[in-house]
């Protein structure tokens, strides 16, 4: 009984370890009047970490124009949990509330029903998983990815194929196959930060040391890289427009690439609000979801 408490006891402090790395986040709303490649409007601008300060609120994810995911980690719950925000009545609710720690939701682009996290359990060893949850129910349905390493972030290629971002000695990008257990490396020492385009191709940041990070285009297709640019001093977060324009945030400053001129426009300064280390971005029809870290 006494083996039962003190496992117990240090598995909490585990999770406590890792809370103490996790960075101290905020999740701030923004709907720009306009959008166009000279300048952006704040139209409205909301603080939504009131409920949860100082601690952990990320990687937010949108699932339609009036709500979206995001990992929140409490201060009297360690574990990270999967919350859904809707915009529209201002409210939030835990969607994934487990022992285990969820982070980086989405949908699964083949099946709505489902939500895919990467999960991550502390005993024995640090494991890092993609799985797929009932959305309703929050039951989990399936492992997808378990063999390929410590998966960090993903992004869905094709059916039974993801881009994942591993964790191992040195950050790895690979194309994972869910059924061969097998994985295609084809970048090293890589930003958290990457999509799949509508072509195929995979936008992901390079890093070098002493050197400021590039942002490169890989088609899985043809296995060719091409840098397209250098990303703003310090950068390695992004987010697509939809109509295609790269935005970023450094420090206080929002920027958008622009592709004619092959250079990084200032779209707004958001210092006034309070906002002066923006990392994350999600964007989706003049809103944006922006992560600021304390």
């Amino acid at each position: 009984m006494n083996w039962i408490r003190y496992s117990v006891a240090f598995f909490w402090l585990l999770n406590l370890n890792l809370l103490a790395q996790m960075p101290q986040t905020s999740l701030w709303y923004l709907k720009i009047s306009e959008v166009d490649q000279n300048s952006w409007t704040v139209q409205k601008l909301k603080y939504l970490s009131n409920f949860n300060q100082n601690s952990y609120n990320n990687q937010p994810y949108f699932i339609n124009d009036h709500a979206f995911l995001a990992t929140v980690s409490l201060k009297t719950k360690p574990d990270p949990d999967i919350y859904h925000f809707d915009l529209k009545n201002e409210t939030y609710t835990i969607l994934l509330d487990h022992k285990l720690s969820d982070y980086s939701a989405r949908i699964h682009p083949l099946y709505k029903d489902e939500l895919t996290t990467v999960q991550v359990s502390m005993n024995p060893d640090t494991m890092q998983k993609l799985v797929s949850y009932d959305i309703l129910s929050g039951v989990q349905k399936k492992v997808i990815l378990a063999k390929h390493g410590k998966i960090g972030y993903y992004r869905f290629l094709s059916p039974e194929k993801w881009v994942c971002f591993i964790v191992d000695e040195f950050h790895l990008l690979a194309i994972c196959d869910e059924k061969l257990n097998e994985r295609q490396i084809f970048a090293s020492n890589i930003g958290r930060c990457f999509e799949v385009l509508e072509n195929g191709k995979i936008l992901f940041v390079q890093k070098t040391k002493d050197l400021p990070n590039k942002l490169k285009l890989y088609d899985p297709k043809t296995k060719q890289m091409e840098i397209l640019t250098e990303l703003p001093a310090g950068v390695e977060d992004f987010a697509l427009t939809e109509n295609g324009s790269i935005i970023c945030g450094q420090g206080s400053k929002l920027f958008s690439y622009q592709s004619d001129s092959k250079s990084w426009k200032n779209l707004l300064d958001l210092n006034a609000y309070g906002i002066t280390n923006m990392k994350r971005i999600a964007f989706n029809n003049k809103q944006l979801i922006i992560v600021n870290e304390q």
